[in-house]
């Protein structure tokens, strides 16, 4: 029962922080957002077809799906907002993702299981997470990605089975 209720804690508290970036923070005015927009703008079909930042474009490639599956709402009121949402939406499937390896990394340290859902509740609500979770920056693909490559080493080092090198 405890171990239930520490879940709804854990998931209550990702409900309400994705709630509370989703309402009141638009990725859309994020300082760095227009030296993004381009990779946005080239998927959608808006020309752009030149990129210098360097960054792989599988990210905003999902973004613009997100958006270009709304076009059909898309004013010029609310284009900005749509926009923040596909961004926000992405970010959270990488946040889930993340969230999900660190989860299976501490279970593997045999870390007990109140203590890690405590963690990543307090995780939730930590600022930089929150900050991850809102802006159109890559690095969220580092934080989903960076957990796995922890666990698949460490699975590897302790049963020396090469399979968990290519995971």
């Amino acid at each position: 029962f405890k171990e239930k209720i520490n879940l709804f804690v854990f998931l209550f508290s990702l409900y309400i922080s994705t709630v509370w970036i989703n309402f009141y923070y638009l990725s859309s005015m994020n300082v760095d957002f227009f030296f993004y927009y381009d990779y946005i703008n080239y998927f959608i079909g808006g020309g752009g077809e030149d990129f210098n930042s360097g960054h792989g474009s599988f990210y905003y490639f999902l973004i613009s799906m997100i958006f270009k599956s709304n076009f059909e709402f898309v004013t010029n009121l609310n284009v900005m907002t749509i926009l923040s949402y596909s961004v926000q939406s992405i970010n959270f499937i990488y946040y889930i993702t993340g969230i999900v390896g660190v989860y299976k990394l501490f279970k593997l340290y045999k870390i007990e299981n109140s203590l890690i859902l405590l963690s990543l509740t307090v995780f939730n609500f930590f600022p930089q997470s929150i900050y991850m979770r809102a802006v159109m920056k890559p690095e969220i693909v580092g934080f989903a990605v960076f957990p796995w490559i922890l666990y698949y080493l460490d699975l590897y080092k302790r049963e020396k089975n090469i399979t968990y090198l290519f995971y």
